[in-house]
């Protein structure tokens, strides 16, 4: 990928991995995109899950507005490595490429430093097949991936929002907690508290630079509810004083006035 990124010379550069087989529309409705949203640097899309002889086993759908992306790019990689289009000339312009020092989480690396420089989407239909099979990247390497992609995820977050002390393993409970059937383990009450607590900051802090983004406000508020569904499972609902937890209290009324607003605006509504 290295020395296809040097000589290529299209205004757009697809990659789709040799196993994966992209439906009809993907590049079209890449390209439109692309065209017709400047600020946008690269789009993926979600993908049909098939095993090696092709048949079906599963969905991922990843998430399609620019807010939501920044967010997710937090934990992990919000953009299936195979199937994504990018703009040629920020690669150029910014000098990125793939870095060997988090191999085989080159792509996690990229979209971080990418995404500083520009907005992304992914398509909202699954226009990829992903083969999944025993040699895959993340079959063989997947100690070595989940160890650069923790360390990906703490120096986002480092960078990002410099204010909030995350260590490496409270980073890999946060990205537990995000993940939408993950569940950080954590008998002791105090430790998960602090691990909500890192969240709801990393929320706050996240909503303040992205409060012009006409979505925020629904995404505080899915944020807010899947931690409190994820404390009731932890009991941690059934103690009183954590309940009316101030930031997450003011998170969650900002983003339901938010919400409410947008969903009340002619402009939503048109």
């Amino acid at each position: 990928m290295r020395l296809g990124l040097e000589v290529v010379q299209g205004q757009y550069i697809s990659k789709i991995d040799a196993d994966d087989i992209a439906l009809p529309d993907l590049l079209e409705q890449q390209v439109n995109l692309l065209d017709k949203f400047p600020k946008i640097g690269v789009v993926g899309t979600g993908f049909l899950e098939i095993d090696p002889q092709g048949k079906l086993i599963g969905t991922t759908q990843r998430p399609v507005e620019n807010l939501y992306i920044q967010w997710s790019l937090l934990f992990g990689s919000p953009l299936t490595h195979s199937g994504v289009m990018l703009r040629q000339d920020l690669l150029k312009r910014f000098k990125l490429d793939y870095r060997e020092e988090y191999i085989h989480s080159e792509d996690y690396d990229l979209w971080v430093r990418l995404l500083a420089v520009c907005e992304a989407a992914n398509l909202p239909n699954k226009l990829l097949k992903r083969r999944n099979h025993n040699k895959s990247t993340s079959a063989c390497f997947s100690n070595v991936q989940s160890e650069n992609h923790l360390r990906i995820a703490l120096r986002v977050a480092h960078e990002r929002f410099p204010q909030i002390d995350i260590s490496r393993e409270e980073m890999a409970n946060l990205i537990l907690l995000e993940k939408k059937n993950g569940f950080p383990l954590i008998k002791d009450q105090a430790i998960f508290e602090n691990i909500i607590d890192k969240y709801l900051l990393l929320l706050y802090h996240f909503s303040n630079m992205y409060k012009h983004d006409p979505l925020v406000g629904r995404l505080v508020i899915s944020k807010i509810t899947m931690v409190y569904k994820k404390m009731a499972i932890n009991k941690v609902l059934f103690h009183l004083p954590y309940i009316f937890h101030f930031r997450a209290a003011k998170l969650y009324f900002q983003g339901f006035f938010a919400y409410y607003f947008l969903m009340h605006s002619s402009r939503y509504k048109k």
